[in-house]
């Protein structure tokens, strides 16, 4: 399996924050800010259409609404299902409820499409159906009964600093990560449950991804990334690479971490050994990583933003792409 660069090409948006969505029904790449909505698609060629753009700056400073309402309504259902980290976002008529909770000139989507969903105050979802948000010191558990989604009970977080989130598929549980490397398991379930600590990793943890078994939790941050086994409530450490990332995504036995400066790495897990397969620097340092699992391509964004790289996962023989960079066919 190997990373094969398809394109660099400039971003179609021009805001200083640009969220990038997946549509695997679309096999494309949905690319947002206040003035545009775009796609990239990957066929026989890279294409880039832009769907949506407002000119001026009054008119899409006006955006209030904490979901994104220029999307289609199919395109938005299948965004909600998939969500961030676990969590899924609701529908249009559940945050319609929240009257004047606003993220000024930016759509609360947006902004946790680029910085997490923890510590924005958007109400998601667990796959189990539990409505919550993330404040700065704690959990609010929603109900969504109520016609404003009024606060059930709160749970307190064990660490202020928390750095990333992510749920688990079958089981009323989360995992959060802080600024100093400390793990800890949730139970959501019952507003007396406490926070369990289960690894204290050194240095801020960056990334939580959970396969959808709920078996294997993938953790990566400043100097490692770390695969856990969760087994009664409890996460067993299983492998371990001392490494640098930003974030991470799971595809069946796949691992792709986004190394910043140093580009994107491929690696697989057996299920209990992560092996090396092949890396990628693009020659800019990377922000966003988004997989589309539909056509098993690749979109990263640039910090400082102006530039993308579209990249494919292939499985051509790498002896033969090694020996092919060493000589030159023609003229």
């Amino acid at each position: 399996m190997n990373l094969d660069l398809i394109k660099i090409i400039d971003s179609p948006l021009d805001y200083r924050r640009q969220a990038i969505w997946i549509s695997e029904k679309r096999e494309s790449f949905l690319l947002t800010d206040i003035f545009k909505v775009a796609e990239i698609s990957f066929r026989k060629k890279a294409c880039v259409e832009i769907l949506s753009e407002i000119r001026d700056k009054d008119e899409a400073y006006k955006i209030k609404k904490p979901y994104e309402e220029r999307f289609q309504s199919e395109l938005y259902d299948e965004i909600c299902l998939s969500g961030k980290n676990g969590f899924q976002y609701l529908p249009q008529d559940e945050y319609d409820k929240l009257k004047g909770f606003t993220a000024g000139s930016d759509t609360f989507f947006d902004i946790t499409n680029v910085f997490g969903i923890h510590g924005h105050e958007l109400p998601v979802q667990t796959k189990k159906g539990i409505i919550l948000r993330f404040l700065k010191k704690e959990i609010e558990i929603l109900d969504s009964k109520s016609d404003i989604l009024e606060t059930k009970y709160s749970i307190p977080f064990k660490n202020k600093d928390i750095t990333t989130v992510g749920a688990l598929n079958k089981q009323d549980l989360i995992i959060y990560g802080t600024n100093t490397g400390k793990i800890f398991l949730q139970d959501l379930s019952d507003n007396k449950s406490k926070p369990a600590k289960i690894d204290d990793c050194k240095s801020v943890c960056y990334d939580i991804e959970i396969d959808e078994n709920d078996e294997f939790i993938f953790i990566c941050g400043m100097g490692y990334l770390r695969v856990y086994r969760l087994d009664n409530n409890k996460l067993n450490l299983i492998s371990e690479q001392k490494t640098s990332a930003r974030s991470i995504c799971i595809y069946n036995d796949l691992i792709l971490l986004n190394k910043g400066m140093h580009g994107i790495e491929l690696n697989r897990f057996n299920g209990n050994e992560i092996e090396r397969l092949d890396s990628l620097n693009l020659g800019f340092s990377i922000d966003l990583m988004r997989f589309n699992k539909a056509n098993e391509t690749i979109l990263v964004s640039s910090k400082p933003i102006g530039k993308l790289g579209l990249i494919r996962i292939t499985q051509h023989n790498k002896k033969y792409r090694l020996l092919g960079g060493l000589f030159k066919f023609g003229k």
